[in-house]
Protein backbone atom coordinates (compact mmCIF):
# COMPACT_ATOMS: atom_id res chain seq x y z
CA UNK A 1 0.00 0.00 0.00
CA UNK A 2 1.08 3.87 -0.05
CA UNK A 3 1.21 6.72 2.68
CA UNK A 4 2.05 9.84 2.28
CA UNK A 5 4.97 10.98 4.88
CA UNK A 6 5.35 14.98 5.66
CA UNK A 7 8.42 15.98 8.15
CA UNK A 8 8.30 19.26 9.90
CA UNK A 9 11.68 20.90 12.05
CA UNK A 10 14.44 18.50 13.16
CA UNK A 11 12.58 15.96 11.37
CA UNK A 12 12.97 17.78 7.86
CA UNK A 13 16.35 18.68 8.47
CA UNK A 14 17.12 15.22 8.87
CA UNK A 15 15.55 14.13 6.17
CA UNK A 16 16.16 16.79 3.58
CA UNK A 17 12.59 16.77 1.90
CA UNK A 18 9.26 17.94 3.58
CA UNK A 19 7.00 14.83 1.83
CA UNK A 20 7.68 11.28 0.35
CA UNK A 21 5.77 8.85 -0.68
CA UNK A 22 6.37 5.00 0.59
CA UNK A 23 4.92 1.99 -0.06
CA UNK A 24 4.55 -0.61 2.83
CA UNK A 25 2.78 -3.84 3.43
CA UNK A 26 -1.02 -3.51 4.62
CA UNK A 27 -1.69 -3.78 8.29
CA UNK A 28 1.69 -2.07 9.40
CA UNK A 29 1.80 0.64 11.95
CA UNK A 30 3.09 3.73 11.85
CA UNK A 31 6.19 3.08 14.41
CA UNK A 32 6.68 0.13 11.34
CA UNK A 33 7.04 3.11 8.86
CA UNK A 34 8.73 5.41 11.22
CA UNK A 35 11.29 2.73 11.63
CA UNK A 36 11.16 1.84 8.01
CA UNK A 37 12.32 5.53 7.28
CA UNK A 38 14.78 4.92 10.02
CA UNK A 39 16.66 2.23 8.29
CA UNK A 40 17.37 4.90 5.76
CA UNK A 41 18.08 8.01 8.03
CA UNK A 42 19.11 6.76 10.90
CA UNK A 43 19.63 9.81 12.57
CA UNK A 44 15.41 9.98 12.71
CA UNK A 45 15.69 7.67 15.51
CA UNK A 46 16.96 9.97 17.87
CA UNK A 47 13.93 12.19 18.12
CA UNK A 48 11.12 9.15 18.54
CA UNK A 49 10.94 9.96 22.29
CA UNK A 50 10.16 13.44 20.94
CA UNK A 51 8.11 13.14 17.70
CA UNK A 52 4.88 13.74 17.61
CA UNK A 53 2.70 11.75 14.84
CA UNK A 54 -0.48 13.05 12.87
CA UNK A 55 -2.35 10.59 10.45
CA UNK A 56 -5.12 12.41 7.54
CA UNK A 57 -4.76 15.83 10.12
CA UNK A 58 -5.51 13.83 13.05
CA UNK A 59 -2.86 12.99 16.15
CA UNK A 60 -2.13 9.67 16.70
CA UNK A 61 -0.06 7.27 19.07
CA UNK A 62 2.49 5.00 17.16
CA UNK A 63 0.00 2.34 17.39
CA UNK A 64 -2.01 3.62 14.60
CA UNK A 65 -2.50 1.06 12.19
CA UNK A 66 -2.66 2.69 8.58
CA UNK A 67 -4.25 1.77 5.27
CA UNK A 68 -4.10 2.95 1.61
CA UNK A 69 -3.68 6.55 0.93
CA UNK A 70 -3.43 7.81 4.56
CA UNK A 71 -0.98 10.59 4.78
CA UNK A 72 1.26 10.56 7.90
CA UNK A 73 3.27 13.69 9.59
CA UNK A 74 6.32 13.68 11.78
CA UNK A 75 6.92 16.41 14.02
CA UNK A 76 8.71 17.68 17.15
CA UNK A 77 6.38 19.82 19.79
CA UNK A 78 5.28 22.62 18.92
CA UNK A 79 5.34 25.66 21.36
CA UNK A 80 4.19 29.15 21.88
CA UNK A 81 2.05 31.56 23.47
Amino acid sequence: MKVTVKFFGKHKEIVGIGRMNMEIEGGRSVEYLFEKICGRFPRLRETKNYTFVSVNNHYAPFTEILHDGDEVAFFPPVGGG
